[in-house]
């Protein structure tokens, strides 16, 4: 699975600012002193008063105090400072803290590379930076050096390497890489698959990182290293939900849908299918579809059963295909319209929907909307009987 490199955009440290007064900092800070300039803005910053601090912040950046370049990089990069990503700004000025030794720098340097921002990609030399601020016991990149030895992403794969780096990353309490050697341990890549550790690493990072509360979650549902308990699978699945994460989204429709361990609820279960649905979520565009194509607690409307079958096919959902192309031979809601039943069911037979390849194989068969075409209609039953579709199979004899 690919994995996205995100900038780190929260501060290394959290400066402890020293009791001198902000008035008597501001005096050293007007004449030069490039410490006092840091521990300014650092006070403005507990004081909410961004303008200020970035004011002081980039006059200590610009006097060569390495953690403030780091900083002022990581507001322009996020747009911080004036509305607009500045990504060259940004390159620049981790360039010049990294070459101080500043270990943040070097990770968010790297990581500038890996991704071509402000910078020609150049995911070798950003592994390496990577790798060089991970040996530096940087958890953030020790977590996505494993990542890029795993995957081989700038480097050869090489998932002993892998291991080590995501190993000392959890240890140094990094939620992404504890999250990561649960999934390792789950399912077995690397390592012996073994449910028991895999819930132990979910559960240690499950209440600072919405993947592992999902993950957890799963395993309680599942009863993956842990007995089923649908209760506390419900819980972990509203503790990611928190984080807009919509496959939790999408499964909390689901418990109410099916009543797992609490009290059937159709209206909520299409609640939480709607809101996954509405911001993008394909299988949840599908139930919603599906919902109302049956009308199951809402009134039957198939334009807007074909709204959210569309959004979901148009994400790549075959099941959505499917179901647009039966709309389209049958005329629910719709005039029949072979051309368009049959551009969706080729849709989502290409991607091996076994039902889409049988009426495929129908409708080449008997001419339906086509000319009839045996050689297509053995191909298409033949994918069909191969999946185990019997009825495939037979007219497949018949031929």
């Amino acid at each position: 699975m690919k994995k996205l490199f995100l900038l780190f955009i929260t501060l290394f440290t959290v400066f402890a600012v020293s009791a001198q007064g902000t008035d008597s900092l501001t005096v050293l800070a007007n004449k030069g002193v490039v410490t006092a300039q840091f521990k300014l803005a650092m006070r403005y910053l507990e004081q909410d008063d961004f303008k200020q601090a970035v004011h002081w912040m980039e006059r200590s950046a610009k006097n060569g105090h390495a953690e403030a370049q780091n900083n002022m990089g990581v507001y322009y990069e996020n747009g911080m400072v004036d509305g607009q990503h500045n990504y060259d700004k940004a390159f620049q000025l981790y360039t010049a803290s990294a070459e101080q030794g500043f270990v943040v720098a070097i990770y968010n340097l790297g990581l500038c590379y890996f991704n071509g921002r402000g910078t020609p990609a150049d995911r070798s030399k950003g592994v390496s930076l990577l790798k060089k601020s991970a040996d530096m016991d940087y958890p953030p990149a020790q977590y996505y050096t494993g990542v890029a030895y795993m995957n081989g992403f700038g480097v050869e794969k090489n998932m002993q390497a892998a291991l080590a780096y995501l190993e000392k990353s959890a240890e140094n309490n990094n939620v992404m890489a504890t999250n990561q050697m649960g999934v390792l341990y789950e399912f077995g890549n690397g390592v012996p698959q073994d449910g028991q550790k895999a819930f132990s690493y979910y559960q240690k990072a499950a209440n600072d990182y919405y993947l592992a509360a999902y993950n957890l979650a799963q395993c309680y549902f599942n009863g993956t290293g842990v007995l089923q308990d649908y209760a506390l699978a419900l819980q972990w699945f509203e503790r990611a939900a928190t984080a807009e994460y919509l496959p939790a989204v999408y499964n909390i429709g689901v418990f109410y849908d099916r009543g797992y361990g609490i009290t059937q609820d159709f209206q909520k279960a299409r609640e939480y299918y709607q809101l996954a649905a509405d911001k993008g979520y394909d299988l949840a565009q599908f139930n919603i579809a599906s919902i109302y194509e049956a009308g199951q607690g809402v009134e039957q409307d198939f334009d807007k059963a074909r709204k959210y079958f569309e959004m979901a096919s148009e994400q790549g959902f075959i099941r959505a295909d499917y179901s647009i192309g039966n709309m389209y031979i049958e005329g629910r809601g719709v005039t029949k319209d072979y051309a368009k039943a049959i551009a969706h069911y080729t849709r989502a037979a290409n991607g091996g929907h076994a039902s889409a390849q049988f009426n495929l194989g129908l409708i080449y068969k008997t001419g339906i909307g086509v000319a009839p075409d045996l050689e297509k209609a053995k191909y298409w039953l033949k994918l069909a009987a191969d999946q185990g579709d019997e009825e495939a199979r037979q007219e497949l004899n018949n031929l």
